[in-house]
């Protein structure tokens, strides 16, 4: 399969690179945040290290790349034209002995580099083998929503009896700690994770209103509250503004928030939003439309988002029920199919990958996808048990 590495210049608020490539063998390469219509070099190294540009306009540019006797020497792969938004994508292939790698790209007109972004070895496991199960407690409901942090994986749960709690876990070990938060309103609680930020923020519902709660995702403090128009039904954070896009519970549009509460307006006005997730490299917005029960996606660079692709919600002529989404870092899109009890998984273009079934009457209810171990995690509530299952990505 072809792999996809992202390179990602300082157009973010904050710099991010995302992806990682699949050695030996064909990758798509995505450089973002070039200038605009301007050229850029693409280098390599065996090791992370530190060296300069030896030559040409952008001679002294320190690099985080190795440049020492072979195997170790730094490469240089050629120069290439970025478009109009600052961004390109082309095909390489390093073959067995560009395995493993570090790639780094230099924006040749203004000399900025990227970071340097490790090229790993193709994984060896099947995608959807179980990898291992968790029992994460006895709860009233089920697990709403599962997040990767930093600081673990992350579920936040609402229960009856005592309010809003954030269950956090241990991913070694599935030690379980709970704490209790306010600023949270009513049911199908569900949480979000900015990266850049290092923030957690959680939204719920009810049946006609909503709410969001924004925390710091270590020390759990409050920082910011928000009361939306209306009620919040699905949500992301665009990971170049650091803004959370909430769809509706029932209706269309989405509505756009800046992290402070401030409603910044509404997008997609035409979309029952069923959920929202942003690639990482902020080009792509994927949602799940619930009036049509289609996948779509949508340009999100411009003034307003343009829907550019849409698939149905379905595999081998059975239509599924769209209970989640993930996107990973290679945008393989993970789709939680709840009433048939599998997982179905496109590439961004809508191309079918593969799928598996989960177990018969395990009830799953959310997923999420761990890129720095290529797992997917899906939630369950089996018999007001919640668990936890990894699988093998793709």
């Amino acid at each position: 399969m072809s792999a996809l590495l992202t390179l990602t210049l300082s157009a973010f608020a904050a710099p991010t690179v995302a992806g990682g490539g699949v050695c030996p063998g064909p990758m798509t390469v995505e450089v973002h945040g070039v200038t605009p219509g301007g050229n850029f070099a693409v280098l390599r190294s065996n090791q992370y290290g530190t060296t300069t540009v030896p030559a040409g306009v952008c001679a002294g540019t320190p690099l985080a790349l190795r440049d020492a006797a072979p195997p170790n020497q730094l490469r240089f792969h050629g120069v290439f034209a970025a478009d109009a938004y600052g961004d390109r994508e082309f095909e390489l292939d390093l073959g067995p002995g560009g395995c493993p790698s570090k790639l780094q790209m230099l924006d040749m007109t203004t000399c900025e580099p990227s970071p340097a972004r490790p090229i790993y070895a193709a994984p060896t496991c099947v995608p959807g083998t179980l990898i291992r199960e968790g029992v994460l407690g006895d709860l009233l409901v089920a697990p709403d929503s599962l997040a990767i942090t930093d600081h673990g994986l992350t579920a936040i749960l609402f229960t009856f009896g005592s309010g809003n709690v954030l269950r956090t876990y241990n991913p070694a070990t599935w030690a379980v700690t709970d704490t209790a938060l306010a600023g949270i309103w009513g049911m199908n609680s569900a949480i979000l994770w900015d990266a850049a930020a290092d923030e957690l923020w959680m939204y719920g519902t009810s049946s006609t209103a909503g709410g969001f709660a924004r925390h710091d995702a270590d020390s759990l403090a409050l920082l910011s509250t928000g009361t939306p128009v209306a009620g919040t039904g699905s949500g992301a954070i665009d990971p170049a503004t650091g803004n959370g896009w909430f769809g509706r519970v029932s209706g269309n549009g989405v509505d756009v928030y800046a992290p402070d509460g401030t409603h910044l307006g509404t997008a997609l006005g035409g979309l029952w939003a069923g959920d929202l997730e942003f690639s990482e490299d902020a080009r792509y917005l994927y949602a799940v439309d619930r009036n049509t029960f289609d996948v779509r996606r949508y340009d999100v660079r411009g003034a307003t988002p343009t829907e550019i692709d849409a698939w149905d919600f379905s595999w081998g002529g059975v239509v599924g029920n769209p209970y989640d989404l993930a996107v990973s870092r290679q945008q393989h899109v993970y789709g939680l199919d709840g009433n048939n009890e599998r997982v179905l998984v496109w590439d961004r273009f809508g191309r079918e990958l593969t799928t598996w079934d989960l177990p018969v009457g395990s009830t799953p209810n959310t997923l999420t996808f761990d890129d720095a171990t290529g797992r997917l995690l899906v939630g369950f509530y089996e018999g007001g048990t919640a668990t936890v299952r990894e699988y093998c990505g793709y």
